[in-house]
C-alpha cells in the first residue's frame, strides 16, 4: 500500500542525518499515520478529494480548443471526478464499474496530460499567429512608408521643376512643367490608392483569422449572474473590438438592441421573481437565435439586451431579428403556476464605415425607440 511504501522511504534516510525541526515533525506525523489504519484511510480520502477538486477546477476554467470546446472539457472533468469520488464508470467505458476494475488512476493521469498538452499547443499556436499578424502589420506599415516616401520624393522633384518654370518667364516651359506635374501627381494618387487597397485586403484577411481565434478563446469576460449572458463591461469591450476590426478589414457587422415590452408591468403584476424568470427565458431565446461562436449576446442592463452579429449585412440582421420576435411571441413563461406572455421590441443597425462604438450603438438605440413608439412587438431598421 502507499503508506507502506512511504514508511520504507522514511526508513531509508541515512543514519546520522541531522533532521530539521520541521522534518522531524513530519516524520513523527508519518509514523503516527502509518500505525493508525483509520488515519491512513482519512489521508487517502483527502487525497481522493484533492484529485477530484483539481479535475473540477480544470473543467471550470477550461476554454475552447481546436478539437474540443470548453463545455465538453468541463463534462469530461466532472465524469472523471465522479469516477474518482464515488466509483461511477470512467468516461468512455460506461459498462465497467469500479467494483470490476477499480479506480482508473492511470486513465486520470493520461487524460490530464493529454488535455494539458492540447492547451499548450493551442496557446502556442495562437500566440504565434498573433505575432504573425503584428509583424505583418508592421511590415505593411514600413513598406507603405517607404513606397509613399519614394512617391513623395518624385512629386517634390516635379514641383521643384514647376517652381523653376514659374520664375523662368517661359510660357512653354511653364506649360510642360505643369502638365508633367499633374501627370505625376495623378499617377502617384492612383498608385497609392491601389497599393493601400491591396494592403488593406491582405491585412483584413489576417485580421479575420485572428478575430475567429480570439472569439473562440474568449472565456475570461464576466457574465451577468442572472441571465448567464455577457455583461455590460464585456459588451463595451466587444463593441470597440468589432468596430476596430471592421474598419481595418472592411467586413460587415450588424447590431441588434432588444427591449422587453411592458417589463415594469410584469414586475408590478407578478413580482420581481417572475420578472427574473422572464429575463432568463428571453436570454435563452437570444442564445438559441444567435448560436454561432462569433455571435455576441449580452445583457445591456435592466430588461435590455444587445447582440453583435459579425460578418452579417443589415438585411440578414433584420431576418434574424424577425426570427427572434417570433420565438419570443411563442414563448410562455410559467411562474408559480401563472402563465406570462411577453413580447420584445428590436432596433437593428448595420455597421457603417466611420462609425464609432457609440454612434453605432446610438443608431440601434434610436431604431429601438422608434419600434416602441410605433406600438412595440416589432422591429425597426435604422436608416
Amino acid at each position: 500500500m502507499w503508506w507502506q511504501r512511504r514508511r520504507a522511504a522514511k526508513e531509508e534516510v541515512p543514519v546520522g542525518v541531522q533532521l530539521t525541526e520541521e522534518t522531524a515533525t513530519v516524520a513523527e506525523e508519518m509514523s503516527q499515520v502509518d500505525d493508525d489504519p483509520q488515519a491512513n484511510m482519512a489521508e487517502l480520502e483527502r487525497a481522493v478529494d484533492t484529485v477530484a477538486a483539481l479535475l473540477r477546477a480544470v473543467g471550470k476554467y477550461a476554454f475552447d480548443l481546436e478539437k474540443i470546446d470548453a463545455k465538453t472539457v468541463n463534462e469530461m472533468c466532472e465524469k472523471w471526478a465522479r469516477h474518482i469520488l464515488v466509483g461511477t464508470p470512467r468516461p468512455g467505458d460506461e459498462e465497467r464499474s469500479v467494483a470490476q476494475g477499480g479506480r482508473d488512476w492511470a486513465g486520470v493521469r493520461l487524460f490530464m496530460a493529454q488535455h494539458r498538452r492540447s492547451e499548450s499547443k493551442y496557446v502556442t499556436k495562437t500566440l504565434h499567429d498573433l505575432r504573425e499578424v503584428i509583424w505583418s502589420f508592421v511590415h505593411h506599415l514600413s513598406r507603405a512608408f517607404i513606397e509613399d516616401q519614394a512617391v513623395d520624393d518624385q512629386v517634390t522633384r516635379q514641383l521643384d521643376q514647376l517652381r523653376a518654370a514659374i520664375v523662368s518667364n517661359s510660357t512653354e516651359h511653364l506649360k510642360r512643367a505643369a502638365i508633367a506635374a499633374i501627370a505625376v501627381i495623378e499617377r502617384s494618387v492612383t498608385e497609392r490608392k491601389q497599393r493601400q487597397q491591396t494592403q488593406l485586403e491582405e491585412l483584413g484577411n489576417r485580421l479575420r483569422r485572428l478575430r475567429q481565434e480570439l472569439e473562440e478563446a474568449r472565456r475570461e469576460m464576466a457574465l451577468d449572474p442572472l441571465t448567464e449572458l455577457y455583461n455590460r463591461k464585456a459588451l463595451d469591450e466587444q463593441l470597440t473590438r468589432t468596430v476596430d476590426i471592421s474598419l481595418l478589414s472592411g467586413q460587415t457587422a450588424c447590431l441588434l438592441m432588444i427591449d422587453v415590452d411592458h417589463f415594469k408591468s410584469i414586475n408590478d403584476t407578478f413580482g420581481h421573481a417572475a420578472g427574473d424568470a422572464v429575463l432568463k427565458q428571453i436570454a435563452n431565446c437570444c442564445a438559441r437565435t444567435f448560436p454561432r461562436k462569433t455571435d455576441f449576446v449580452a445583457r445591456y442592463g435592466g430588461e435590455e439586451f444587445v447582440v453583435i452579429v459579425p460578418d452579417t449585412a443589415t438585411d440578414a440582421g433584420r431576418m434574424l431579428g424577425e426570427r427572434l420576435l417570433e420565438a419570443v411571441r411563442s414563448l410562455t413563461v410559467i411562474h408559480n403556476g401563472q402563465e406570462i406572455r411577453v413580447t420584445v421590441s428590436i432596433g437593428v443597425s448595420g455597421f457603417i464605415r466611420g462609425d464609432s462604438a457609440a454612434t453605432w450603438l446610438n443608431r440601434a438605440d434610436h431604431a429601438l425607440y422608434q419600434a416602441k413608439q410605433a406600438g412595440r412587438n416589432r422591429l425597426v431598421v435604422a436608416e
